[in-house]
């Protein structure tokens, strides 16, 4: 794991060469990503639409329910278009809830 910082997201938001067409996977697990950076996240993939990403991995970080539901109301419905898995288990600090913290997008 590494760390993504505040302002290379923002940059990558506000950027018009920002090319994500061609991601289909994306693990972002043990990245120290908390709710807020999962946020800029969902700017991200709303500012340059990721049209063949299935699949994003999110475990070990710090995020909450909050969050999750907070980057998938950033996003719009053509921002992730093939998006069916996200696994967002082992957050540190947080209880795991519901299926175990494998969420399928549903807009």
């Amino acid at each position: 794991g590494g760390q993504v910082g505040e302002e290379a997201l923002i940059a990558l938001a506000s950027s018009e060469r920002g090319n994500l067409s061609y991601l289909k996977y994306l693990d972002l697990s043990d990245c120290e990503i908390d709710d807020s950076k999962l946020k800029r996240w969902g700017e991200v993939f709303r500012a340059h639409e990721c049209p063949k990403l299935g699949s994003i991995k999110l475990s070990k970080n710090r995020i909450t329910l909050e969050g999750i539901s907070g980057f998938f109301k950033t996003l719009e419905p053509e921002s992730l278009p093939e998006l069916c898995w996200v696994d967002w288990k082992d957050q540190e600090g947080q209880e795991e809830v519901g299926d175990g913290g494998v969420t399928q997008k549903e807009f």
